[in-house]
């Protein structure tokens, strides 16, 4: 009888073992993924390269060196006043430029969520020219994996 006992004891312990561990597993490969997509959103922000020309409305040229992909932008004429914080200024807190709307989520580089809701993509080829109206925002944006990450920004003056 005794023996028995322990044998269900150590079954119980196999079992519990094994749960643990699956369930770290599951966690450490999606913590690992998720941090490998953001190694792969900061390599390309890093890579990031914008001239602005002069005009009205004014050329904008943006290539990213570490990127081969179509790069995404998003551009929004805010209120002058809010020019200097651009970093967090959002679409929402503008008018934004275009008129085909995509519901998304756009991530920052360190994986925190930026923006949720509607806003007008526009795909560019690397090194063509974009023509931005004054006091705006471009956001410049990748898609990894179907989620939107700004590698990016530019203030237009």
């Amino acid at each position: 009888m005794e023996s028995i006992s322990s044998f269900i004891i150590v079954i119980a312990t196999v079992v519990v073992g094994i749960a643990v561990l699956s369930l770290f597993s599951a966690y450490a490969g999606i913590e690992f993924s998720q941090t490998t997509i953001l190694k792969e959103a900061q390599y390309y922000s890093e890579g990031l390269h914008v001239e602005l020309g002069e005009g009205n409305p004014i050329p904008v040229v943006i290539e990213d060196y570490n990127y081969n992909g179509t790069l995404l932008i998003t551009d929004f004429i805010v209120n002058p006043s809010l020019l200097n914080s651009a970093s967090v200024v959002t679409p929402s807190m503008g008018k934004e430029v275009g008129n085909n709307y995509t519901e998304v989520t756009v991530y920052t580089t360190q994986g925190n969520i930026l923006y949720q809701g509607e806003i007008p993509i526009q795909t560019i080829q690397q090194g063509s020219v974009y023509f931005a109206k004054p006091d705006s925002i471009i956001w410049i944006m990748v898609n990894i994996q179907g989620n939107y990450y700004r590698i990016g920004y530019e203030v237009v003056k």
